[in-house]
């Protein structure tokens, strides 16, 4: 298991940023993705349907309000993109889709979701009722592809292998961050685009 416990660390401390055209879909508030910055990109945007203020407006750093199923750039845009806990809230596939459609060849993607562990170790806190939800959902995605919108739901590497071996995506990678017992809490996929 990987010692950082937030993936934004992970990809600074593993990933050349230097120079590289970065795309971070789902960014909510955008001050993870801010963190980039500090290795110097070429360019650095961050996209999400609800958060992003344009006022942080510059030549090589952009936050803009955009649905990631219709992400508003060309195709082969991107060096590196990331997905950070944004599935529960998509539609995976036209999601990863439009991933792959803006990255480049041999260009990167990361991707990370919570496992079911994490809804597990929800219901012994204050989130009961709504960690049962998430696992109830979660499990109607799995076996019958459907999801309710306002309702979270874990994902299964499997399931999202899948999709991206759809869209020519290689999987080079599992990193998992947190166990719960022997559910996964929260896990990262590396992987490359093949055109």
């Amino acid at each position: 298991m990987n010692k950082e416990t937030n993936e934004y660390d992970y990809i600074l401390n593993n990933f050349d940023l230097k120079n590289k055209r970065i795309l971070d879909v789902g960014c909510g508030n955008y001050i993870n993705t801010l963190k980039f910055l500090a290795k110097r990109p070429k360019l650095l945007v961050g996209i999400d349907n609800k958060q992003p203020n344009a006022k942080l407006k510059t030549k090589k750093c952009l936050f803009i309000r955009s649905n990631c199923e219709k992400i508003p750039y060309k195709k082969n845009k991107f060096d590196i993109v990331t997905c950070i806990r944004v599935f529960p809230y998509v539609n995976i596939d036209k999601t990863i889709k439009e991933i792959a459609r803006v990255t480049k060849n041999n260009g990167i993607i990361l991707i990370s979701c919570h496992g079911i562990g994490y809804y597990f170790s929800e219901i012994f806190k204050a989130h009961k009722l709504k960690s049962i939800l998430c696992i109830l959902n979660g499990l109607v995605y799995h076996i019958f592809n459907l999801k309710f919108k306002k309702v979270d739901s874990f994902q299964f590497k499997y399931k999202i292998v899948k999709i991206l071996n759809k869209y020519d995506i290689e999987t080079k990678k599992e990193t998992i961050f947190k166990k719960y017992g022997i559910f996964k809490v929260l896990f990262m996929l590396y992987c490359k685009v093949n055109k």
